[in-house]
């Protein structure tokens, strides 16, 4: 008995292992990895937010793999996010993101759900500004399009007061905060090209810092010359590449 005592517990240990992220500042933060929902529950989670929510748009089913909190702070890319979240204060309390005012807000921002009780019970990123002024629903929540993880449902585009967790769908947040990454380094980067539409430059630190748009320029000086070279030319910098698809 004490043996099957002992391997319970140690079976509940490897079940309930801790594990750890961590904020662009470098602080901890516990996560949990679940067990992913039957295909049953997948596809009946998805039935029920669809029909219940008409006006989001959902971008990726139903899932226990991430939830909001780790999507918005920790990793948008779905296919290797692993990690449930319950708590991202860390990623604001250790200054890796300072708040911002509803008119500073730009995209790729996070927006924090709280309630009474000042507790963030969900969070979302910015995709686009709406151009709406406040209404009386969560604060400025609809000033703003959001991309967010409903809890083990599905990964939602939406306006920021149309989701499960504002009061007009029964949720419990009251106001939003909104928040942005403080940039500890200067971006670096050289000029990439993707194809003949355009080229854009990521920093290693996952910033986007430009995309811009290629026009075919004939200047070799002209097709029927033997040592005529196509020259793609940005039409938003200048950068010329005459061999873009590389």
């Amino acid at each position: 008995m004490i043996i099957n005592l002992i391997m319970s517990s140690i079976l509940a240990l490897s079940m309930n292992s801790i594990y750890y992220v961590y904020t662009p500042h470098g602080s901890g933060v516990l996560v949990q990895v679940h067990d992913e929902l039957s295909s049953f529950e997948i596809a009946s989670y998805n039935s029920y937010t669809d029909s219940n929510f008409p006006l989001a748009t959902r971008i990726a089913s139903s899932t226990n793999h991430y939830n909001c909190h780790s999507y918005a702070w920790y990793s948008q890319n779905i296919n290797t996010n692993i990690y449930w979240m319950e708590n991202p204060s860390l990623y604001y309390a250790d200054s890796s993101y300072h708040e911002i005012s509803y008119n500073q807000v730009q995209p790729r921002d996070r927006i924090c759900y709280f309630d009474e009780n000042n507790y963030n019970i969900h969070s979302g990123m910015v995709l686009w500004l709406t151009g709406e002024v406040q209404n009386s629903v969560c604060g400025y929540s609809n000033t703003v399009m959001v991309q967010s993880k409903w809890g083990n449902k599905g990964l939602y585009q939406h306006k920021g007061d149309y989701c499960p967790y504002v009061s007009t769908y029964n949720g419990e947040a009251s106001y939003v905060k909104f928040y942005r990454l403080n940039e500890t380094h200067t971006h670096s980067f050289s000029y990439t090209c993707m194809n003949d539409i355009y080229h854009y430059e990521i920093c290693s630190c996952g910033t986007l810092l430009f995309q811009h748009n290629f026009e075919l320029n004939i200047v070799h000086p002209n097709i029927n010359n033997p040592f005529y070279i196509p020259e793609y030319v940005c039409k938003d910098c200048g950068f010329i590449a005459l061999n873009p698809s590389v």
